[in-house]
């Protein structure tokens, strides 16, 4: 039976909607809204000539489209837009809908503001924000689609009340919505001026652009609320063989916010991360524009965390070295948990070039189950985008790499080059992601060259004849177990002369067997190999979907799904493997 899954708690406990029982509030120390304070939907939200809050036939006085993104010019542009930003899929499983409903304020502090809305289907977003109805001269969309839009306005000035229009559109449909937000003035903050070690508890915020040799901030006691101001942290500015990092939070209940950090021209050490916590419980990272350029340096990392919360975060990585794609390889974003049973959450974060994964999440010492759990998830990543340009094997845009994990409502495409999902742990609840795959190379194929590198690898450049390591892959399941997959949008496609094999759904259960029993329903998977493409000898075809390896203990469970290709739609080695109910194959 298909299991539940589970969005009407996480939709009302992330907007605190007072028909969810909540009423407003945020976090931080100059965030937060009363009732019927500024920035309190109820007594600042425009409401249409009914009376109703919900915004419907409102028309914004500025042009949306018109905005500038409030990023710094290193940030690329956004690629496309819309609900269907490329045009490569056409949607069967996805719900139309963009009615803009329950707009609210979740969070202001004193130099941004969080706003939120839903829509009854999936839609993309946008927002815009001035000083006046008449102007909204900053703005930015975000494509794909999702039913909670939770949109970050900053930096704004403080004690300033702001205009912000709102927009969501499906396929065939668009609508507004308008709200005001009054910004306060900064809370009662020790001032920063210089980089430096945090050793007391309490709050703190950086009042000028700051520069360091190597690690600007080291938090090492707990309860510090780190607010950068806006201001622009560059790290590792100078030669040095240590680690460097721009904000290292290494005690309990510690966040940094409301930043710009840079990584230095020098760089660091192997692995010196922008955004780096370890050995904490309550940590967060939020609204933070990240950029990252030498080998191995992630945008974010934690190690030996618990109750980990990555939000709002905007990360460029410029990286194309990556020493060892097996550990800990290149991460955009990566949450590495501690205990077992620790907490995690990435959303609403946006990674541009990524050369090898993207999101990961993992566990210290987790293994994988071998019987269906008493709960569902407890970890969640949802709402992000990643657009991957992987210059190293076998990176993937997002990794469920730790049990209890639900994944949904994200947009994958890749700039270049890039796999999208990978399943390899148990209880996933893998769903309403948008995703795109395509893996190239770059160089004469026949002299070998592959679009991957990998200083320790002995294979790289790869030769293209080897398909097991270039095919790319919309959603792998390598012997993950116990999931769920439903209602996603999967396009992988090959490109004439510069690209491979692809597979939509890939499900490998190991030789040895196991636990299997994966529900995948109600998808589209689709997998197109242009004419002209690369065809190699390594054995993966062009297929929409494929199930392989060896028996699981349980079939996993294929129904109701779309299969389409250019080529093989749904293969399935043995029987005893996978069956097939009520599934539709297309040839294209």
């Amino acid at each position: 039976m298909t299991r539940n899954i589970v969005l009407a708690s996480l939709i009302c406990s992330m907007l605190s909607l007072h028909a969810c029982g909540g009423g407003g509030g945020g976090g931080g120390d100059d965030s937060g809204t009363d009732a019927d304070a500024p920035g309190d939907v109820s007594a600042d939200q425009p409401v249409d000539s009914a009376g109703d809050p919900d915004d419907d036939g409102v028309t914004p006085a500025c042009d949306i489209d018109a905005a500038a993104p409030p990023w710094p010019d290193w940030v690329p542009d956004w690629p496309g837009s819309g609900l269907n930003a490329t045009g490569n899929t056409t949607f069967r499983v996805l719900d139309a809908g963009a009615s803009v409903t329950d707009l609210a304020v979740e969070d202001v502090s004193a130099t941004s503001a969080v706003i939120t809305w839903t829509t009854p289907g999936e839609a993309d977003s946008s927002i815009a924000w001035g000083t006046t109805p008449e102007t909204c001269p900053t703005g930015y969309q975000r494509t794909g689609g999702r039913l909670l839009h939770r949109m970050l306005a900053a930096p704004l000035e403080p004690g300033t009340t702001y205009h912000v229009v709102v927009r969501s559109r499906d396929a065939s449909s668009e609508d507004f919505g308008l709200i005001e937000v009054t910004t306060p003035a900064h809370a009662a903050a020790t001032e920063l001026t210089g980089c430096q070690e945090i050793t007391a508890s309490g709050s703190y915020r950086l009042t000028a652009d700051v520069t360091a040799d190597c690690t600007c901030f080291h938090v090492t006691a707990p309860d510090v609320h780190l607010d950068l101001g806006w201001h622009t942290v560059t790290y590792a500015a100078t030669e040095t063989g240590e680690q460097c990092h721009g904000v290292f939070l290494h005690d309990d209940t510690n966040t940094a916010a409301r930043g710009i950090i840079v990584q230095g021209s020098a760089g660091g050490s192997l692995y010196s991360h922008a955004l780096y916590a370890r050995g904490g419980d309550g940590q967060t990272f939020e609204q933070l524009w990240v950029r990252v350029h030498t080998s191995d340096a992630f945008g974010m990392r934690t190690m030996y965390t618990s109750t980990t919360t990555a939000r709002d975060l905007l990360i460029v990585s410029e990286v194309r070295d990556v020493t060892d794609r097996h550990y800990p390889g290149n991460h955009g974003i990566a949450l590495g948990l501690s205990p077992s049973d620790a907490t995690g959450d990435i959303h609403d974060c946006i990674l541009f070039g990524v050369p090898h994964w993207g999101l990961t999440m993992g566990a210290n010492e987790e293994e994988r189950l071998t019987s269906p759990p008493d709960h569902g998830p407890t970890r969640f990543v949802y709402n992000n985008h990643v657009f991957a340009d992987m210059h190293a094997t076998n990176g993937y845009a997002i990794s469920v790499a730790a049990n209890h994990m639900e994944v949904h409502h994200n947009e994958i495409r890749p700039l270049h080059n890039g796999r999208a999902v990978h399943y390899t742990m148990s209880n996933a609840s893998i769903h309403h992601n948008i995703i795109e795959a395509v893996e190239l190379i770059e160089g004469d194929p026949a002299d070998g060259f592959a679009y991957y590198s990998d200083t320790s690898d002995t294979h790289s450049p790869h030769d293209p004849s080897v398909c097991t390591w270039v095919v790319a892959h919309g959603i792998r399941v390598e012997s993950g177990n116990l999931g769920e997959i439903s209602h996603n949008e999967v396009y992988s496609y090959t490109l004439p002369d510069v690209s491979f094999g692809c597979t939509a759904l890939n499900i490998t259960t190991p030789e040895s067997g196991g636990a299997g029993a994966n529900e995948v329903h109600h998808n589209q998977f689709t997998a197109y190999q242009a004419s002209g493409s690369i065809t190699c000898s390594g054995g993966l075809p062009t297929t929409a979907g494929w199930v392989r390896g060896g028996t699981p203990d349980t079939p996993n469970d294929l129904h109701d799904n779309f299969f389409r290709s250019t080529h093989e739609t749904l293969f399935i080695e043995d029987p005893a493997m996978a069956t097939s109910t009520d599934d539709t194959l297309e040839s294209i």
